[in-house]
């Protein structure tokens, strides 16, 4: 069984033209949940009422995807339940990308808007720790963590076919302008700023613990 949840914070129409695309390309007998954010509290809670929306429905393969970021193609799903890696996440950027090799491409840290998460990781590792406040390092640590419990070879992988897969307003399109994007980008910045949390990093950079998602 596989689960999509979708978290979202006053977009409205965002998260209107998400739900259009999701039920465009619907998966059958999916679990699908929207997460508002309505307190502001932040990514990490927000990601974690998710978690366990879907592990009380008792899916075996969970989406966590933000409300600007949704698939464009059909059996989107098939290619990660099919895969053996139990964590992977929808990275783009030449910037970031350490390599490709195989099926996967390796990245320096995480964009955050699609992890794809087996359930044995959530029984093992939990969800995302709420000390990095309402943004902020969340998706990296988690990642992290993941990969320090033996689950991945790497922390930060992503499918190498998955810009065919996923649409995500965060990525600039072929033609779009710089200014375009950025205009975009500024638009999407909902969440306030919170405090530098980086320190956290190295703190937890060696913990493959089970942090509480409820």
């Amino acid at each position: 069984m596989i689960g999509v949840a979708v978290s979202t914070h006053q977009r409205p129409q965002i998260l209107s033209e998400a739900l259009e695309n999701w039920d465009r390309y619907q998966a059958p007998g999916c679990s699908f949940h929207v997460v508002e954010d309505v307190s502001g509290a932040g990514v990490a809670i927000t990601k974690n009422r998710g978690i366990a929306a879907l592990m009380d429905d008792g899916v075996e393969h969970l989406f966590l995807v933000d409300d600007d970021c949704w698939p464009k193609a059909e059996g989107w799903w098939l290619p990660y339940v099919e895969d053996p890696m139990p964590h992977l996440m929808y990275c783009w950027g030449g910037s970031r990308r350490i390599r490709k090799e195989g099926r996967y491409s390796y990245w320096t840290h995480p964009r955050g808007v699609m992890l794809y998460l087996h359930r044995s990781v959530i029984e093992t590792v939990g969800g995302m720790r709420t000390e990095f406040g309402r943004k902020g390092h969340e998706h990296v640590e988690y990642s992290r963590r993941i990969h320090n419990a033996g689950f991945t070879p790497e922390p930060f992988m992503d499918l190498r076919i998955s810009g065919d897969v996923w649409h995500a307003l965060d990525r600039r399109q072929p033609g779009e302008s710089l200014t375009a994007l950025g205009d975009r980008r500024k638009s999407l910045q909902t969440v306030g700023n919170s405090p530098d949390t980086r320190h956290l990093l190295d703190i937890y950079k060696d913990s493959a613990e089970f942090v509480e998602y409820r």
